[in-house]
């Protein structure tokens, strides 16, 4: 009896012990940092790479927007809302790096309501859709205030890891408040009102890619692509799914890009969105359109946003605007 007993007390306390040491490991520092965020292996510092400290602060003071872009880095890093705004479009871009679309989703959740976007652009850069969107969590959750979505992408994602991410960044708020940090500047980079992220690199690494790979669709990314064209559709506002220019070399390295093309392509025709890949025709140049295997340069960024303002345009996409477009 009183063994049982002891096995019993035992399973009781193990709840507070493993909190004691979740807390614990986030007070105690290691290179600087807390030592919890080294064993979950979350690499990511609050304001730095990415700048989504400074976008997700932002963020607060936008509402009753024309358009909203989702993604990854391919959409901070590829739509400037100066452009858009030239031709009488309001927008934010709510990329961040290595988004996913579970992690897009319940941004959108979070954000839709007080942001109240006309048309939503979710950028689909197809390596995407093969995580398992965990990276993206990490800098999420290091740089934006804590929310149920933030819980509930915890969830969503199944991982011990995030869990340990939230607990320990939920200790860590408690001495180091997210308002009391400042974002850094980022080399060669310029953040831009609106969540773009101008980069003033030139260089062109673009035939500088890796060995051949093959991308495996993720069942969960596939159901939450879903999820959010569904949701938006619930909430009375247009989707377009899009995949912006790469370049050849980077193309040529993903032995089953069509494949992956396709399936988002029929995704996007079983909802009936419009889907739009840039890589359908050559109109970019590697040598001067990218600064590395998959980013566009400045110059880039600007030429694709005409095609985007005048294929949005064509699928009559957009609101009705009489301020005319610059060429």
């Amino acid at each position: 009896m009183k063994r049982t007993t002891r096995v019993f007390v035992f399973i009781g306390l193990l709840p507070l012990v493993y909190l004691i040491s979740l807390f614990l490991l986030s007070t105690i520092q290691f290179n600087g940092k807390p030592l919890l965020r080294t064993i979950v292996h979350n690499p990511v510092d609050a304001g730095g790479w990415g700048q989504s400290l400074r976008r997700f602060r932002e963020i607060e003071s936008f509402k009753d927007i024309d358009i909203l872009f989702l993604g990854s880095s391919h959409a901070y890093r590829s739509f400037d809302p100066r452009i858009f705004a030239r031709c009488g479009f309001s927008s934010f871009n709510m990329g961040s790096t290595s988004q996913s679309p579970l992690n897009s989703f319940f941004l959108l959740k979070k954000y839709f309501k007080q942001l109240n976007p006309k048309l939503v652009v979710s950028e689909v850069f197809p390596p995407a859709l093969s995580i398992d969107g965990i990276a993206s969590y990490f800098d999420l959750v290091t740089n934006m205030p804590l929310s149920r979505e933030i819980v509930e992408m915890t969830l969503a994602l199944n991982n011990v890891q995030a869990l340990h991410a939230l607990i320990g960044t939920a200790w860590e708020r408690r001495t180091r408040p997210l308002n009391a940090i400042n974002q850094r500047a980022i080399p060669n980079e310029t953040y831009i009102i609106g969540g773009y992220c101008e980069s003033s690199l030139v260089y062109n690494s673009a035939t500088e890619v890796e060995r051949d790979s093959t991308i495996t669709t993720a069942e969960a990314q596939i159901k939450y692509l879903r999820k959010i064209i569904n949701y938006t559709h619930q909430h009375d506002a247009r989707i377009v799914l899009m995949v912006q220019p790469l370049p050849r070399e980077f193309l040529k390295s993903i032995t089953n890009y069509a494949a992956v093309s396709r399936t988002v392509a029929d995704i996007a025709s079983e909802s009936g969105v419009v889907y739009i890949d840039y890589n359908t025709e050559a109109l970019f140049d590697t040598r001067t359109d990218f600064y590395d295997s998959n980013h566009l340069t400045a110059s880039g960024v600007r030429q694709f946003n005409t095609l985007v303002i005048r294929d949005l345009q064509k699928f009559q996409l957009l609101p009705t605007r009489t301020k005319s477009c610059p060429e």
